[in-house]
């Protein structure tokens, strides 16, 4: 996995998440029975919403391009999430708040998981295409 480590101060101990991160891989690729998520596929940016927009473009810049066509610059975007996956290929990418100290520890594994299944599921299940502009969008 790649981390990118947020440059402002943090609430969240971000090695114990980057740990945790490497944990749910191992898991979740138990789960699906290959190895989805590798070393080299998955980049994990830790950032508190101040500087929310700047992480985001960086990371679809470099590895998800599809995913600056979102309107992520709305307004309390940023705010509106804990952890967010963006899948690419071949990169994936997931979005971790580190402002959250209100999230039980236990918590975070499930978050983690829960979108490394979005990862999962849009590459799989949607042929690695934005399922929001092929089942939401407005026509």
């Amino acid at each position: 996995m790649i981390f990118r480590y947020s440059e402002k101060k943090a609430d969240i101990d971000q090695q114990a998440l980057s740990h945790l991160m490497e944990s749910c891989a191992v898991q979740f690729n138990g789960f699906v029975a290959e190895e989805l998520f590798r070393n080299d596929n998955l980049v994990v940016a830790f950032f508190v919403p101040s500087e929310g927009v700047k992480v985001y473009e960086e990371l679809c810049s470099k590895y998800c391009p599809s995913h600056l066509e979102e309107d992520y610059q709305a307004a309390g975007y940023m705010e509106s999430f804990v952890a967010l996956a963006l899948p690419g290929k071949p990169q994936n990418a997931i979005m971790v708040r580190v402002d959250q100290t209100n999230v039980h520890p236990t918590e975070w594994r499930h978050l983690i998981l829960h979108e490394m299944a979005h990862i999962y599921c849009a590459q799989n299940e949607f042929d690695g295409k934005n399922f929001y502009q092929e089942h939401c969008a407005d026509d």
